[in-house]
């Protein structure tokens, strides 16, 4: 059996996990290497021939361009998919110009790029072949299941007259999408405020034990109206539509249509292999206990302590401690027969009178 080999580039691991689960329902027969940057892909390429190099337009440093410049020289029959998501013209312009075989704009349709795969790598037959043999339709259920995550936010998106249904990692990247989110919402002010708004909910369910978290937010303002929750504990689900549809609906509808459509996602994500367990992030770390009272000792406690053994201690007289000073030091004899008194001194006359 021919084994076809597949190098998928991105620097946002949700992204690489998710193309690569979604590949791999494809069968044994295709191997998949995923890598984060650009010089870490030409390594691998150098090391192994792969069939197909799937890569991010924009990574850490080479671009994905120069990289398929690069790994073309080594292997000038390798096949090429773009990825991006800036919408920048000149770099869609630069995309659509490239050496590619295909090329997708995040958020990436699952469903059309397996259908690109099997047709670039002409897999169809192969995979036909393979499932005639078992006699089990195994790995076309699989790739539906991937496609279906597609298809389910569709099926939300019209179930609840929204503009779009919106998956996003932790990360807020897109992961998947049904509908196209209304201009004056495009851009990273939506996803940070609804990341914000999704660890909050998971900070309230953190606290209230409640693992992963359920709840839904819904957002009601006068042009849009906003609705947000979990699909497990890693990814989110977003809904926008126009102003005062979600509020029409009853908040059973609304609650149990997302609840049921992020249950049906979280199935379809394990089917495939893709985690969905949240990365490990010092904002939801718990704080680690404090010192018991007990142990610690205040400033006023230190103070009160010298005060105390302060009091235990003698007043001396001044002349009491030279006197005691001289005889517990000693004096050299000599240096005793030398010397006078005060009181011998004034007699003398060497020492001035009065006090």
């Amino acid at each position: 059996m021919r084994v076809y080999r597949i190098l998928i580039v991105d620097d946002h691991r949700d992204i690489r996990r998710l193309l690569r689960a979604s590949i791999e329902t494809l069968g044994s027969h295709v191997q998949v290497v995923d890598v984060p940057s650009g010089e870490e892909a030409i390594l691998v390429n150098s090391r192994q021939p792969f069939n197909l190099l799937v890569t991010d337009v924009r990574l850490p440093g080479i671009s994905g361009l120069e990289l398929i410049e690069h790994a073309q020289i080594r292997n000038p029959n390798l096949r090429i998919f773009l990825v991006t998501g800036l919408t920048d013209p000149s770099v869609r312009e630069r995309v659509q110009i490239a050496k590619a075989d295909a090329y997708f704009y995040k958020p990436i349709d699952i469903a059309a790029f397996l259908k690109a795969v099997t047709k670039v790598l002409n897999l169809e037959t192969a995979s036909e072949r393979k499932g005639k043999g078992r006699g089990k339709p195994e790995n076309g259920n699989k790739s539906a299941s991937s496609a279906g995550i597609s298809a389910r936010l569709a099926g939300l998106r019209g179930q609840l007259d929204a503009h779009c249904a919106v998956l996003l990692s932790e990360r807020g990247d897109i992961l998947a999408q049904a509908g196209a989110l209304p201009p004056e919402l495009e851009g990273e002010d939506l996803i940070q405020a609804t990341l914000a708004g999704l660890n909050s909910l998971e900070r309230v369910s953190l606290m209230l034990g409640v693992i992963p978290p359920n709840g839904v937010s819904i957002v009601n303002g006068e042009k849009f109206d906003l609705a947000f929750r979990h699909v497990g504990q890693s990814i989110g689900l977003l809904l926008v539509a126009s102003g005062g549809a979600l509020s029409s609906k009853k908040a059973g509808d609304l609650t149990g249509g997302m609840k049921s459509a992020a249950g049906d996602i979280l199935g379809i994500l394990s089917d495939i292999g893709v985690p969905v367990e949240p990365v490990e992030s010092e904002a939801l770390a718990r704080p680690e206990a404090e010192p018991e009272e007990a142990e610690a000792q205040t400033p006023s406690e230190d103070l009160e302590l010298i005060f105390r053994q302060a009091k235990k201690a003698k007043a001396i007289d001044a002349d009491a401690f030279w006197d005691s000073a001289v005889e517990t030091e000693g004096m050299d004899e000599n240096l005793r027969s030398d010397t006078i008194s005060y009181d011998q001194a004034r007699q003398l006359g060497l020492a001035p009178e009065g006090d």
